[in-house]
């Protein structure tokens, strides 16, 4: 299961930009300095950091280049040859540029331009350097992706488009899109793909729930049930049947779980006593629901033959969301955040499995400060697990209320036993809203809204695709 709408975290920037000119020489000069200080610098802020100078930064040219060493960044101003724009010649042990590499470095990624080792192959793509990891493109316009692999390493994504919930397919020539559905038709969306490359996507509309799928070679769109107030999850077994999970009206505005198998064009229901929000589907074709809310983190499973509910952790200070993925033996793992009970309450990370045969327990043992997930999401797709068991999550951070780069999209992965933290993109104001999946290689990728009308994809490690992207000498 994906959710289309799922991890939508919301941002705001606060920021000021100003700028002043002398009117003389065209020149910036500071703002007034508020701290009104009586130093050199006549009651300016020189250093631009808004506040009173204790140490003031005077502007001067000593080496006559026309560029001083306050505003200019001149960054040599004794030597009239270093200045911003100079000429800069590589590995003669000088930055005369003052872009901080011995060199030019045009797209600003650290590197140096030209041809050799050590050097940027691209200089006018910042994603192209030596030791690059992450690459990423753009994919369409929308949002609230939901991104799956075939059994050909072929990625296919749901997404929400400004002209209906959409589908793409990233082929030969790059990303294909398509129609599924009309625009506005449903709020919330979940896709799953099938062993076939077969997509699904259900949602409910007008208290009808509708399921949408290719699987027949056209797009053909059906009614399920007249009473629904809203889809939960879906996924699709090995032998092609598909598993859904969703929420039905009852009386006087209640509402039960109801639980459907697709076998043969036809669709199985059955009430659930106690439901969830995330479904993964295992080898067997039996259905593992995970859930957490106000009452702890809940799962539920028919692996037996009959439906069997747990109490993973029953607490009040569980966050109303979970994830839930099957490991390469089928044994459950479930991601969770709580409230931790402490003089200073702090959110922390739990990993639940039931790998050994009974539940355990343990802090996932990512710091919130450095890889913060959602707290206030129902739904999660920033989780998946390698075929060799170890786990790889996304989300996005936001380093800083300024303007500019101030927000990075991350990856963190286990596999090498302690955590690793990736920057797959760093960017202005993302919008939040990712999704993450393994290719049959266990490389991951993730889809992302770098604004809430945009999406990109990124993948980790280069590619066969005409470009050397990490500056290696070869194409992979």
């Amino acid at each position: 299961m994906q959710a289309l709408r799922s991890f939508n975290l919301q941002s705001f920037t606060l920021g000021i930009l100003a700028s002043a000119c002398d009117g003389s020489s065209g020149k910036p000069v500071a703002p007034a300095d508020a701290g009104g200080d009586s130093g050199p610098d006549a009651g300016r802020d020189t250093d631009s950091d808004w506040g009173t100078d204790s140490d003031p930064c005077v502007p001067t040219d000593d080496d006559g280049d026309g560029f001083d060493d306050c505003f200019q960044a001149d960054c040599d101003d004794e030597d009239p040859s270093v200045h911003p724009g100079a000429e800069d010649p590589i590995d003669d042990g000088v930055d005369q540029n003052c872009d901080g590499v011995d060199g030019v470095d045009a797209d600003g990624d650290g590197f140096a331009g030209g041809v050799g080792e050590g050097l940027d192959c691209d200089d006018s793509d910042a994603d192209i350097h030596p030791g690059a990891v992450w690459f990423d493109e753009p994919l369409t316009s929308g949002r609230f992706p939901a991104l799956f692999f075939d059994g050909a390493g072929v990625a296919h994504v749901g997404y929400e488009g400004f002209e209906g919930d959409q589908y793409a397919r990233r082929g030969d020539e790059g990303w294909e899109t398509q129609s599924i559905m009309g625009a506005g038709v449903a709020w919330y969306v979940v896709c799953a793909l099938g062993p076939a490359s077969d997509f699904h996507a259900l949602y409910a509309e007008a208290r009808t729930l509708r399921h949408v799928t290719n699987a027949t070679g056209e797009w053909i769109d059906e009614a399920i049930d007249p009473r629904a107030e809203e889809a939960f999850a879906i996924d699709v077994d090995e032998s092609g049947v598909v598993h859904a999970i969703w929420s039905q009206e009852v009386g006087d505005g209640g509402s039960e779980s109801v639980y459907g198998r697709r076998i043969a064009g036809s669709w199985e229901t059955e009430v659930l006593e106690i439901g969830g929000s995330n479904l993964r589907v295992d080898a067997g074709g039996a259905a593992h629901l995970g859930g957490a809310g106000s009452l702890g983190v809940v799962y539920t499973t028919n692996v037996s033959g009959a439906w069997e509910t747990t109490w993973v952790v029953e607490e009040e200070a569980v966050y109303p969301w979970s994830a839930i993925v099957l490991g390469p033996d089928d044994s459950v793992h479930l991601v969770y955040a709580r409230e931790t009970p402490r003089p200073d309450p702090i959110t922390e990370y739990f990993h639940a499995t039931n790998s050994s045969g009974a539940w355990v327990i343990s802090p996932l043992g990512l710091d919130p400060e450095d890889f913060p997930l959602s707290a206030d999401q129902e739904w999660f797709e920033g989780f998946s697990m390698d075929a060799a068991g170890a786990l790889h999550l996304a989300t996005t951070k936001r380093r800083s209320w300024g303007l500019g780069p101030n927000s990075d999209v991350l990856h963190a992965t286990d596999a090498g036993g302690d955590w690793l933290i990736e920057v797959v993109e760093t960017g202005e104001d993302f919008a939040g809203s990712l999704s993450i999946a393994l290719d049959p290689g266990g490389v991951p990728s993730i889809a992302y809204s770098p604004t809430e009308s945009s999406l990109r994809y990124a993948w980790r490690g280069d590619r066969a695709d005409g470009v050397d992207r990490d500056c290696n000498g070869e194409d992979e």
